[in-house]
């Protein structure tokens, strides 16, 4: 009877669903959308159930046919703000929806049973655009928790571009396996813990320069990403937030974020490049652990602090450039915890990881050993700070190269003991002291100089380095006068004068490590052509070089005087401060000079009369140049200058003509060679008042970001100039900077310029185009 009876009921209830189904769909029963010309509204607009909530209108259902549906931002010319519960539910020919910027809301289970949907354009993530309600991305779907929030998400949802809102919240889109792409708008600030958890479909994302942090686990288990882009805004990726992404090739970390999270990219194992932005300070325990595709790493001298096990597992590391060794920046051997290099490999174990049992001191009265596993790839460290304290590479056998930095006082105890593979290492000039058994058995070293810095030499420094017999020079001969350690027959240092074995030659290749040449050591080598001095030479003796027509060289600043000479054609400055004044004075075949950036002054007349130098690039390390630095230069062409005048501070002579000997700003264009057409300007902060007055021959002027100011008069008179370009530095353009510049055909001022003085283009009367943008606000 109970059958019976209950079957009534339920036809009644079909019946009235029925009814109430047809009543929301159908056309007449309230405001419909595309039914007249209503601002804002198109066809794809068409079937839509508009009611007025007073003052703007919700969308509360649909009618129509399905496919692709655009909401608009107005009907009858008021605001659309909201879209009620159930809009759409079970529109399953829905596959595409676009909601505009004007809604505010939108509420639960709207597009539940929307099967066909493929993408989607939503103004935020959520309930509200405010962040309050339901932040995850299933609730539209009707998915009332984080816990089934994709569980709800129709599977043939693909795109997702969100358009606004200020967040992606926690947990927001985690576990949405099916979305291949989601674009992040301008407008967000945060990407929320667990944001993108598990999405394994999407393949790239492009995180604006608007958001300032990346939650915890925020990308974890992405594991399609190809292609990661992190918005200059980010200061923080939080712990394991890419980590498992494991299609993703590169990243690049930008200079706005100062720390790396624990496990970050844990595991991320086709990562093949990685650029760490200067901005880091400091990077998280197994931050890169499992990266087996890296090959190299640089880390940046602003990081403070790395985190154990940072570099696990990277199995394929063949190179590495470290500000310190050990956990922190700045330790001394007065410190506790004094951790050794395999310290950021942490101590578990891995296929490609060679365990190395490392000593090391654990505080200023003991000492302790622990088992890392260091790549067994690994060829080549460059450390760039901090100390080599004792035991800092101990033990570390597949290393071949290690270049200690300029800062190191000291090389601690067993710092290199039992580097079976080490090949080279430099010992930079700032060393004083080598502590005992520091190169213990480094059966490989061949060679190695030891800097007259150093007083010191600790027991056993060098025992066991049997390859470490002699020093030679392919095809020229040995090294002489070489002072060997009594106990151990090893070369401690080069003493008396250098020569060759009667051997005529005509390139010379001086073996790093060398300090001194003697008094007259290459007398009368007229073969030798070409000469490569070691920046570790600080002293050359009389008539070293003498009578040898020397045509190219490379070496330091220091030893320019030395070998200076009328045969000169090319020169290659490795190191030092200074160009002394006179330098290359009368090298009149000297074609072609590169000055590498240690080099921070030009003495006066330093290139003066090479009459044969068509081009030369001052690099930015130089901070003064004499006057009259090239004077007589008269086949100049083009120079490379970091700013103009005599020093970069501009305290001094500013004007261009000083460093060609002219000695005021009345009589620049006399002195700068005829030949001269091009500058280019790489720094400094203005052009002063008639800096280029009368430059008659330039034709092209190029300005580097930085210059914030042109002076008056600045290029007036530069008849030949053609072009001239103005970088989005500069503010201000004075009176007659350019007046007279009859050559000028087009300028372009940038948005930055926001005064222009009087006559600044008087007088330009080839000037055909002069692009000012609206911005600037100058008249």
């Amino acid at each position: 009877m109970r059958r019976k009876l209950w079957l009534p009921v339920l036809l009644v209830l079909c019946l009235a669903l029925t009814v109430g189904m047809l009543v929301a769909c159908d056309p007449g029963s309230s405001d419909q959308g595309g039914q007249g010309g209503n601002g804002g509204e198109n066809a794809g607009s068409a079937g839509l159930i508009f009611e007025d909530i007073g003052g703007s209108y919700s969308v509360t259902g649909y009618a129509g046919t399905g496919g692709e549906v655009v909401i608009p931002e107005t009907h009858n010319g008021l605001p659309v703000t909201s879209i009620g519960d159930y809009a759409f539910e079970d529109c399953a020919s829905l596959t595409s929806i676009t909601i505009p910027d004007s809604v505010t809301s939108i509420g639960g289970r709207v597009f539940y049973g929307c099967k066909s949907l493929e993408s989607m354009t939503i103004p935020f993530v959520g309930a509200t655009k405010e962040g309050t309600g339901y932040t995850h991305f299933g609730y539209i779907f009707g998915a009332w928790s984080y816990s089934d929030n994709c569980d709800y998400v129709p599977t043939s949802l693909k795109e997702v571009i969100i358009t606004g809102g200020t967040s992606i919240g926690y947990r927001a889109f985690e576990d949405c396996t099916s979305l291949t792409s989601v674009t992040i708008p301008d407008s967000v600030t945060s990407i929320g813990n667990y944001a993108f958890l598990d999405c394994n479909s999407l393949t790239s994302i492009a995180i604006p320069d608007s958001v300032t942090n990346i939650g915890e686990y925020a990308f974890r288990g992405c594991s399609s990403f190809t292609s990661v882009t992190i918005g200059n805004g980010v200061t923080s990726i939080g712990y394991y937030a890419f980590s498992g992404c494991t299609s993703l090739t590169s990243i690049t970390i930008p200079g706005s974020v100062t720390s790396i999270g624990s496990y970050a990219f844990e595991d991320c194992a086709a990562l093949a490049t990685v650029t760490i932005g200067n901005g880091v300070t400091s990077i998280g325990s197994s931050a890169f652990r499992g990266c087996t595709s890296l090959t190299s790493i640089t880390i940046p001298d602003g990081v403070t602090s790395i985190g154990s096990s940072a570099f696990s597992g990277c199995s394929s590391l063949e190179s590495m450039t470290i500000p310190f060794v050990g956990a922190e920046a700045g330790k001394t051997a007065e410190d506790t915890y004094q951790y050794p290099f395999g310290y950021i490999f942490g101590e578990l174990s891995y296929t490609g990881g060679t365990a190395v049992k490392q000593k090391y001191c654990y505080s200023t009265s003991s000492t302790t050993s622990d088992t890392y596993y260091i790549p067994s790839s690994l060829r080549s460290v460059t450390v760039t700070g901090g100390n080599i304290l004792y035991g800092a590479f101990y033990g570390c056998s597949m290393l071949t190269s290690v270049t200690i930095p300029a800062s190191v006082t000291n090389i601690g105890g067993y710092a290199f003991r039992d580097c079976y593979s080490l090949t080279s290492v430099t010992i930079p000039d700032s060393v004083t002291s080598i502590g005992r058994s520091a190169f213990y058995n480094c059966t490989s070293l061949t060679s190695i100089a030891i800097p007259n810095s150093v007083t010191s030499i600790g027991g056993y420094a060098f025992e066991g380095c049997t390859s470490l017999a002699s020093v030679d020079i392919t095809d020229i001969g040995k090294w002489v006068a070489i002072e060997f350690d009594d106990s151990t027959a090893n070369p401690l240092y080069y003493a008396g004068n250098l020569y060759l074995n009667g051997e005529f030659v005509t390139d010379l290749v001086i073996p790093n490590g060398v300090t001194s040449i003697g008094s007259s050591a290459f007398y009368n080598c007229t073969s030798l052509t070409s000469v490569t001095i070691p920046d570790s030479v600080t002293n050359i003796g009389d008539y070293a070089f003498r009578y040898c027509v020397i045509e190219s060289a490379t070496m330091p600043a220091h030893a320019i005087n030395d070998i200076s000479q009328d045969s000169l054609e090319t020169v290659v400055i490795t190191s030092g401060d200074s160009i002394g004044s006179s330098a290359f004075y009368g090298c009149s075949s000297l074609t072609s000079v590169t000055i590498l950036d240690s080099v921070t002054s030009i003495g006066e007349y330093a290139f003066s009369n090479c009459d044969s130098l068509t081009s030369i690039a001052i690099p930015h390390s130089v901070t003064s140049i004499g006057e009259g630095a090239f004077a007589g230069c008269d086949s100049l062409e083009s120079i490379t200058l970091p700013f103009v005048g005599a020093t970069k501070e501009g305290t001094e002579d500013t004007h261009f003509g000083y460093i060609f000997g002219a000695p005021s700003y009345s009589n620049i264009g006399i002195y700068v060679p005829a030949s001269l057409k091009e500058v280019i300007i790489t720094g400094g902060t203005s052009i002063g008042s008639n800096a280029f007055q009368y430059c008659t021959s330039l034709a092209s002027v190029t300005i580097r970001n930085g210059v914030m100011s042109i002076g008056d008069s600045a290029f007036s008179g530069c008849n030949s100039l053609t072009s001239i370009t103005i970088p989005d530095s500069v503010t201000s353009i004075g009176s007659n900077a350019f007046s007279s510049c009859n050559s000028l055909t087009s300028i372009t001022i940038p948005d930055s310029v926001t005064s222009i003085g009087s006559n600044a283009f008087s007088s330009c009367s080839s000037l055909e185009s002069l692009t000012v943008s609206e911005s600037n606000h100058v008249y």
